[in-house]
């Protein structure tokens, strides 16, 4: 069955580049993180100015504000924070809730088919299942849609990637344009 999109992205906008909640995931400062989650819990699902990147044959890889760029803190997580991004899942993160980057993606149709030639080799190579499982098994939607109507299959199979699409199928993924029957 292909889910319907999760909730639309936030209209308040993303969060200044000097906001505390900000400095500390650039840190990638869990425990502060973790006291900013615990008195306000709206910042889970907060954008942020900046973007994730991984340099040449993975020689780095990080996040950096970008005052021109927005992206959600758990997709910047799944980029490689695994403590980061299991602590915004277990805090209420919504993996499903459209980016307002890329075209409005959730968290694992971003893993799936990322934007660069080296985050796209990293998924190819299976990089990124550990964070795909990790939000699959907290209740990510494998088959919602993006806001171009793709599911993370289709996203898979636009990049050519077997792999994670047998991956995605495995766990229930379907292409947008596949009927759902039931048996």
């Amino acid at each position: 069955m292909v889910e319907s999109s999760g909730p639309e992205a936030d209209q308040a906008g993303p969060l200044p580049l000097e906001h505390p909640f900000v400095e500390a995931v650039s840190r990638l400062d869990l425990e502060s993180i973790a006291e900013m989650l615990t008195a306000d819990p709206g910042l889970v699902d907060a954008d942020l100015h900046g973007r994730a990147w991984i340099g040449p044959r993975r020689t780095a890889a990080g996040w950096e504000r970008a005052p021109e760029q927005t992206c959600r803190a758990v997709h910047l997580a799944a980029y490689g924070h695994a403590g980061l991004l299991r602590l915004l899942i277990e805090r209420g993160a919504d993996p499903d809730r459209l980016g307002k980057s890329r075209g409005g993606t959730t968290t694992l149709q971003a893993l799936v088919a990322p934007d660069g030639v080296e985050a796209r080799e990293l998924a190819r190579n299976g990089e990124y299942l550990p964070a795909m499982e990790l939000l699959l098994d907290h209740g990510a939607g494998v088959n919602t849609l993006s806001a171009e109507g793709m599911t993370a299959l289709d996203c898979a199979e636009e990049i050519d990637c077997g792999p994670l699409a047998d991956f995605l199928r495995q766990r229930g993924g379907r292409r947008a344009r596949e009927p759902w029957t039931t048996s």
